[in-house]
């Protein structure tokens, strides 16, 4: 899932809310994850990693809750948002909603 947007020049944070569940023993950072980047929206390259679920760190399963990351860096510039699901090892279910520039 992926949007296109100008950030504003005086937008510092991306707000969203979030829920998932990991059936996966554990996250592994290849092929059992959940992202949101930012990418280059002619290259479709990641330009930074807003949020990524790490084994050890994160819990397996969270429910519906508010997050939000500083994006000041690209304020001003036209960037790709992503979420990216990847499920490889076992099932992985999430929800996502509000997607927020502020």
């Amino acid at each position: 899932m992926f949007q296109t947007v100008t950030v504003g020049s005086g937008v510092t944070t991306l707000r969203w809310d979030m829920a998932y569940q990991n059936h996966s023993g554990g996250f592994n950072a290849g092929s059992q994850y959940l992202a949101v980047n930012v990418r280059d929206p002619a290259t479709d390259a990641i330009l930074a990693t807003l949020f990524k679920t790490t084994q050890g760190i994160d819990p397996q399963q969270a429910p519906m809750q508010t997050y939000a990351v500083d994006i000041s860096a690209f304020a001003g510039q036209t960037v790709r948002i992503d979420v990216e699901l990847q499920g490889q090892n076992f099932f992985f279910d999430a929800t996502f909603d509000n997607f927020k520039l502020l």
